[in-house]
């Protein structure tokens, strides 16, 4: 069982912050912010991600240009290796509307 402490201080905090770089926001500007909730227990990282657009629906989310899924395969993926978390680690999301209601989630 991994220390929760030191996912918090190494892992969970440092990726929040990539995440939420000029980078990818400039690539998704309606996104708010993304926080990483999850990680250890259960082998999976889970990236919350709040969204700034209040039209966004599950149903438009792609016409909206948010692919959750390239963010997390893509983006987030090629941040692991520095945290010496290997790149077939899982990783799902969960998009959050401006409401606080989940749009769509990779957990289902």
């Amino acid at each position: 069982m991994v220390d929760k402490q030191f996912l918090e201080k190494y892992i969970n905090k440092p990726i929040t912050k990539l995440l939420n770089s000029s980078v990818i926001m400039s690539i998704y500007p309606m996104i708010d912010h993304i926080e990483v909730y999850e990680i250890g227990d259960i082998n999976r990282l889970i990236l919350r991600i709040y969204v700034n657009d209040s039209e966004m629906t599950k149903d438009n989310m792609y016409q909206r240009e948010l692919d959750p899924h390239y963010l997390v395969d893509y983006h987030t993926m090629k941040y692991l290796p520095y945290f010496d978390i290997p790149r077939n680690y899982r990783v799902g999301f969960v998009v959050v509307g401006t409401d606080g209601n989940v749009i769509n989630s990779s957990l289902d």
